[in-house]
C-alpha cells in the first residue's frame, strides 16, 4: 500500500534505472550468462567454418610435433581445470573453456582414480590418504591436492632402508633399480656395436640408414618450421581480416537488434508509466473510499455504543424485574413451607390420636411414618435453604440432587412400606370378617340346636304330662332345658354359656371390624397425607428448577450484553484510534482492507459473536433439560 501512495515521480523509474533493473533479473536468473556461452560458442564456430579446419588451433595444442604423452598431460591437465570450474560454479567460463580446448561438456577424460595413478599418487600414500579425505569436503581433485601438499610438504620424509642410499632424482625400489640397469645396459651395447669393426655389413648399413633417417627428419623439420613462418603468417592474416569482416557484419546487426530491443523496451516503458499513473490514481481514490468509510463505521459505532447503552439499560430493568419476581417467588415458597410445617404439625397431631388407640404394630408404623415425615420435613428446610442459596452456591447443584436422590428414595421405601402396611391391615381386617363369618355361623348353628333341643324338651314333657306318670324331678329338668324355661335354675346350665360366649365373640367381632375400619381410616389417611407431600415437593422442585433455569438465563443475558459492551467499546476505541493515526492519503487507503487492522480485527470479533452465543443458548438449555430430568 505504500508502495502504491508513493509519487508519480518516484513510481516510474528512469530508462536507466529500468534498465539496469532488468539486466540484474536476467544476470540473477543466469539468461546473461547462458546467451553469453551461447553467443562465444557460435561465434567459434563460424571463425572455424570460415577459416578452414587449419586456421584456427584449439587452445591447448602446441603443434605437430606433439606426441602421445603430451596429449595426455593436456587432456590430464583440462580434466582437471573443468572440474575446478564446474565445482566453482563458473558456467559462462567452462562454456568457453570447453569449446576452446575441444572437450565435451560433462564427460570427463579421465576419472579421479585413473588422474592420482597419472600422477603416481600410489607411491605416496600418505599423500594419496590425504588427497581422499580432501575430496569429498573440496569438490575438486586441485583443491584437495594443493590443500594435501600444502598439509603434508612440511613434514619430514622417511625411507626403508633399502632405498636409503639412493640419491634425489633416481627411482625407488627393485623396479626402478632393474630399470636402471636395462637403460645401462642397452646404452653400452649401442656403442658397443658402433665402435666393434669387425660388425657385418648389414649392420654397418642399418647404422648409417639410422643416422640418414636422422638428418632427414631434421632438415624436413627445419623445412616445416620455415614453411609455417611464412605461409602460417599468411594464412593467419586472411583469416584474420575474414575475422574482422565477419565482426564488422555481427556487430552492424547486433547494433540493429539493440536498436529495436531499445525501441520495444521505450515503449515498454511508455506503457508501464502509463499504468502506473491510472494505478496511482486508482491507489488514491480507493484510498478516499476507504476513509470515507472509516467514517461511516465510526459513526455507526457510535450508534451501536449508544444502542448498546440504552438495551443494556433496558436489560438491567428488566434483570430488577426478575430478581422481584424472584424474591416474591422465595416468599411464596416460605408460605408454602409454612404451611407445609402445620399440615407436619397436623399430622403429628392425629399421629398421636392414633397411636393412643391402635395397637403396638400401628403405634410402630406411625412412629415410621412419623419418622418419614420429620425427614420430609428436613428435606424441606433443606431445600428452602438451597433455593437460599442458588446464587452463591451453583456448584453445591450435583450434592443437593445426590441429596434429593437419596431422599426420593427414602420417600419411595417409606411409601412403599406404608402401602405394605396397608396390604397387611387389608390382609388382618379380611382375616378378621372371615373370623367373624365362621362364628356367626357357629351361633347360627348354636341357636338352630338350641331350637331343635327345647322342641323335643317340650314335646317329651307334654308326654309325660299327658301320661301322667312323669317324675317331677326329670320335668324339672325339661324346663331347666328348655329355652323358655318354667323353674329356672335346673341341673346342667349349657344354654347360657353357650349365649355368653356366643355374646362374647360378637363383641369380638365388632371390635375387630371396628379395629379393621379404623385401620383402613388410617392407612387412607396416611396414604392422602404421603401423596399431598410428594405433590407438595414436587411442586416446589419444579419451581426451583424453573428458578434456577431463568436464572441462569438470566445470568447467560447478562454475560452477553457485557460482552457485547466490551467488544463495542473495543470496536469504538479501534476506530477512535484508525481515526486517529489515518491522517495522510497512503496510511488512510491503507488501514482499510488488511485483515491485521483493527478494524478487521473489530469485524473478526463482531462475526465471532454469534457462535459464542449460540454456544451459550445450547448450554443454559442442556442446565434447564438436567434440571427437568432430575425433578
Amino acid at each position: 500500500m505504500d508502495r502504491r501512495a508513493a509519487s508519480p515521480a518516484a513510481a516510474v523509474a528512469g530508462p536507466q534505472e529500468l534498465k539496469q533493473q532488468i539486466y540484474s533479473q536476467l544476470k540473477k536468473a543466469g539468461v546473461v550468462s547462458s546467451l553469453k556461452s551461447q553467443l562465444r560458442i557460435q561465434l567459434l564456430e563460424q571463425l572455424r567454418k570460415l577459416a578452414g579446419p587449419d586456421a584456427v588451433c584449439s587452445a591447448g595444442t602446441g603443434g605437430a610435433g606433439n606426441d602421445q604423452a603430451r596429449s595426455m598431460w593436456h587432456t590430464a591437465l583440462n580434466c582437471m581445470l573443468a572440474e575446478y570450474l564446474q565445482a566453482s560454479n563458473c558456467q559462462f567460463t567452462l562454456s568457453v573453456f570447453n569449446s576452446e580446448t575441444d572437450t565435451a561438456p560433462g564427460q570427463q577424460a579421465f576419472s579421479v582414480d585413473e588422474l592420482c595413478q597419472l600422477l603416481r599418487l600410489d607411491r605416496q600414500p600418505q599423500l594419496l590418504q590425504r588427497v581422499q579425505e580432501l575430496l569429498p569436503t573440496q569438490g575438486c581433485l586441485v583443491l584437495a591436492l594443493l590443500q594435501a601438499l600444502a598439509s603434508t610438504g612440511g613434514g619430514a620424509t622417511t625411507a626403508d632402508s633399502a632405498c636409503q642410499t639412493s640419491r634425489m632424482g633416481q627411482l625407488e625400489g627393485l623396479k626402478g633399480r632393474l630399470l636402471q640397469l636395462e637403460d645401462a645396459y642397452m646404452a653400452k651395447a649401442a656403442q658397443k656395436a658402433i665402435a666393434d669393426p669387425r660388425l657385418t655389413l648389414d649392420q654397418q648399413m642399418s647404422v648409417y640408414k639410422k643416422e640418414c633417417d636422422k638428418l632427414v627428419e631434421v632438415q624436413v623439420a627445419a623445412r616445416v618450421a620455415r614453411l609455417r613462418e611464412v605461409e602460417l603468417a599468411a594464412a593467419r592474416q586472411e583469416a584474420a581480416a575474414k575475422y574482422r569482416q565477419q565482426l564488422e557484419a555481427d556487430r552492424a546487426e547486433l547494433e540493429r537488434i539493440h536498436a529495436e530491443r531499445l525501441g520495444r523496451l521505450a515503449a515498454r516503458e511508455e506503457e508501464v508509466g502509463e499504468k502506473l499513473r491510472r494505478q496511482q490514481r486508482d491507489v488514491e481514490g480507493i484510498a478516499y473510499s476507504q476513509r470515507q468509510r472509516i467514517l461511516a463505521e465510526e459513526d455507526r459505532l457510535r450508534n451501536m455504543k449508544a444502542e448498546v447503552g440504552r438495551q443494556l439499560d433496558v436489560q438491567e430493568q428488566l434483570l430488577h424485574g426478575l430478581e422481584a419476581q424472584l424474591k416474591e417467588r422465595e416468599r411464596a415458597v416460605s408460605a408454602r413451607e409454612l404451611a407445609a410445617e402445620s399440615k407436619l404439625a397436623e399430622a403429628a397431631e392425629l399421629e398421636a390420636k392414633l397411636a393412643a388407640a391402635a395397637r403396638k404394630s400401628a403405634a410402630a408404623a406411625l412412629a415410621e411414618e412419623q419418622a418419614a415425615l420429620r425427614g420430609e420435613r428436613a428435606a424441606l428446610e433443606a431445600e428452602r435453604a438451597r433455593v437460599s442459596e442458588l446464587r452463591s452456591a451453583v456448584n453445591a447443584d450435583l450434592a443437593v440432587a445426590r441429596a434429593h436422590e437419596d431422599r426420593l428414595r427414602t420417600l419411595e421405601a417409606a411409601r412403599a412400606e406404608a402401602e405394605a402396611r396397608s396390604a397387611a391391615h387389608a390382609a388382618g381386617e379380611e382375616v378378621l370378617r372371615m373370623q367373624l363369618k365362621s362364628l356367626q355361623a357357629e351361633a347360627a348353628a348354636l341357636q338352630q340346636e338350641l331350637v331343635r333341643t327345647g322342641a323335643a324338651a317340650g314335646a317329651a314333657a307334654a308326654a309325660a304330662i299327658a301320661a301322667g306318670g312323669a317324675d317331677p324331678q326329670q320335668l324339672r329338668y325339661f324346663a331347666g332345658a328348655s329355652p323358655v324355661g318354667v323353674g329356672g335354675g335346673g341341673a346342667p346350665l349349657q344354654l347360657p354359656q353357650a349365649l355368653r360366649e356366643l355374646g362374647q365373640w360378637q363383641r369380638r367381632a365388632q371390635q375387630a371390624e371396628l379395629l379393621a375400619e379404623e385401620a383402613a381410616v388410617e392407612r387412607d389417611t396416611a396414604q392422602s397425607r404421603a401423596d399431598e407431600l410428594s405433590l407438595d415437593l414436587n411442586a416446589a422442585r419444579r419451581e426451583v428448577a424453573a428458578l434456577r433455569s431463568q436464572l441462569a438465563r438470566q445470568q447467560q443475558d447478562i454475560l452477553q450484553l457485557k460482552l457485547q459492551l466490551s467488544q463495542a467499546a473495543a470496536s469504538a476505541a479501534a476506530a477512535a484510534a484508525v481515526g486517529s493515526s489515518g491522517g495522510g492519503g497512503s496510511r488512510g487507503g491503507s488501514l482499510g482492507g488488511r485483515p491485521g487492522s483493527p478494524m478487521g480485527r473489530s469485524a473478526a470479533a463482531a462475526a465471532a459473536v454469534p457462535p459464542l452465543q449460540q454456544q451459550q443458548r445450547q448450554l443454559a438449555d442442556t442446565t434447564c433439560l438436567q434440571d427437568m430430568a432430575w425433578v
